[in-house]
């Protein structure tokens, strides 16, 4: 009993405090500003690099204003939005574990932050939008693609 306490303790001094918040120590991801396209074929003619986020090996994200792209070969479980702040929320299904990432200073008129955080039996990705707007969600094999449409 006396190792069992002593084992707990010392594991405990490693737990973080809130494992909902970002970790601290995570590296910045650095993210260039693109032309603003409206169709893919503008993206065609103009061949203009789209930034690609990679915060991870397993999911890369694209972005620019008009919209976000992730590509994945998790399964989606679930999307649903959050008001006040406004939001976007991603369920995949995948039993996956790593530390929470914050991805912020995306210099993009729509989205402020991108977080992903591992839950028991999915992770989840928040999509902090800068203000309320429509969108239209395309799903497809290993793709999910979230097109921000203008009023």
């Amino acid at each position: 009993m006396k190792y069992f306490i002593i084992i707990f303790l010392l594991l405990s001094l490693y737990a973080r405090e809130n494992p909902f918040e970002p970790v601290t120590n995570t590296k910045p991801v650095k993210v260039t500003k693109s032309k603003k396209i409206s169709s893919e074929k503008e993206f065609a003619i103009a061949k203009v690099e789209i930034p690609k986020i990679k915060p991870f090996k397993w999911i890369s994200i694209e972005l620019s204003d008009n919209y976000i792209v992730f590509l994945t070969n998790d399964k989606i479980k679930k999307i649903f939005s959050i008001s006040n702040p406004e939001k976007i929320v991603l369920d995949f299904k995948a039993k996956r574990s790593f530390p929470t990432k914050k991805i912020e200073n995306l210099d993009n008129k729509i989205v402020e932050n991108i977080i992903l955080g591992s839950h028991k039996n999915y992770y989840r990705v928040a999509i902090k939008l800068k203000r309320k707007v429509k969108y239209k969600i395309k799903k497809e094999k290993d793709k999910i693609e979230i097109e921000f449409v203008s009023k």
